[in-house]
């Protein structure tokens, strides 16, 4: 989703230059995630705004297919503890849209009941203080990947919620999946070979290795990895990454 100065805002598929017109939302957000690719008339985008200084948190959304094309706002007046740092990410899984902050702390929104719920934490199963987590889904899974210093990836984590209390499983192998991290979006595809692909300032490849470390496998140049630019609206790109893959 891109915003052009103060005037526009859509959705823009690099791949096939597919561009479709949203009504333009005047807010800096915070975290902004959809439920489906935008061609799906099923599509609600959901946009965060942070508490400002009447203590206020907003939740923006929008169905592509609604009637009314005006944005809907949601607004809750959370205690210190529902909301005691910055909002760094947010992701939709089975449905619920999941909310991150820069603890690893989750809270959960729902728009059919206009309700915000901080779910309860597992002491010492956060992911430490991150500016901002590359989140991704995979057959209701959410994992996250955790940039340390010049943009190299430090540690991979798993979501697990157990009776209403989150925590963050440090990995050290992954599922039967490959891992696209970027700070335009993040995605997963199934894959026995277990890479994760990092795009910062260039495209880094990681295993894990027989220890359970990530280890740089790796070097693209990010001019030929068109995947990391925004990989998060690719209907049906599975074929494209794995010709990718095997170039």
């Amino acid at each position: 989703m891109l915003s052009r100065e103060n005037s526009s805002l859509f959705f823009f598929n690099p791949l096939s230059r597919q561009k479709i017109e949203l009504p333009y939302r005047n807010s800096i957000f915070n975290a902004v995630t959809f439920s489906a690719p935008p061609t799906d008339p099923n599509c609600t985008i959901y946009a965060f705004v942070m508490p400002t200084f009447n203590g206020k948190l907003y939740v923006d959304t929008f169905c592509v297919s609604q009637e009314n094309k005006k944005w809907i706002r949601h607004a809750f007046k959370p205690s210190s503890g529902e909301c005691d740092s910055t909002l760094v990410g947010a992701i939709c899984c089975n449905g619920v849209v999941y909310c991150v902050d820069s603890f690893g702390k989750i809270s959960i929104f729902d728009a059919q009941e206009s309700s915000w719920t901080r779910l309860a934490f597992a002491k010492d199963k956060g992911f430490g203080r991150v500016c901002n987590p590359y989140l991704a889904e995979f057959n209701g899974d959410i994992y996250a990947g955790k940039l340390g210093a010049h943009g190299v990836l430090d540690k991979v984590y798993k979501l697990k919620v157990d009776d209403g209390v989150t925590e963050w499983m440090e990995l050290r192998d992954l599922d039967d999946v490959n891992l696209f991290l970027g700070p335009y979006g993040s995605c997963a595809m199934s894959s026995k070979e277990k890479k994760i692909f990092v795009s910062v300032s260039d495209c880094v490849l990681y295993n894990f290795d027989g220890d359970g470390e990530l280890k740089k496998d790796t070097r693209f140049d990010i001019a030929n990895s068109s995947w990391s630019d925004v990989p998060i609206w690719i209907e049906d790109w599975s074929e494209t990454v794995n010709t990718f893959l095997n170039d």
